[in-house]
């Protein structure tokens, strides 16, 4: 997934769960072109055609990442293989953004 419009790939909505301890991450919600994405504590609007880019950490999984205008450093989409599950019931891992 490359950006926003690819990790939602036609779906509503989704649920980003941690890989190591299962709790929700992230609730994603299309909004015309836009996702809603609710990080528990805060909640951002993202335009659907953002770049989704990879930071890699050495011996560990690494994260997908976003940079947002009015923000100083990129945030957070989820860590590399959390669970991505789709409203149909859909499951994936997160994996980084094919070159």
């Amino acid at each position: 997934m490359k950006t926003f419009r690819e990790l939602m790939g036609g779906h509503k909505s989704c649920e980003i769960r941690c890989a190591y301890t299962g709790y929700l991450a992230r609730k994603l919600t299309v909004n015309g072109d836009t996702v809603h994405m609710d990080a528990i504590t805060e909640a951002v609007d993202v335009p659907l055609d953002t770049e989704i880019t990879y930071k890699p950490w050495f011996m560990d999984r690494g994260e997908l990442m976003f940079k947002l205008p009015g923000f100083a450093q990129p945030l957070k989409v989820c860590g590399e293989f959390d669970l991505i599950t789709y409203e149909d019931g859909w499951e994936i891992a997160a994996t980084a953004p094919a070159p």
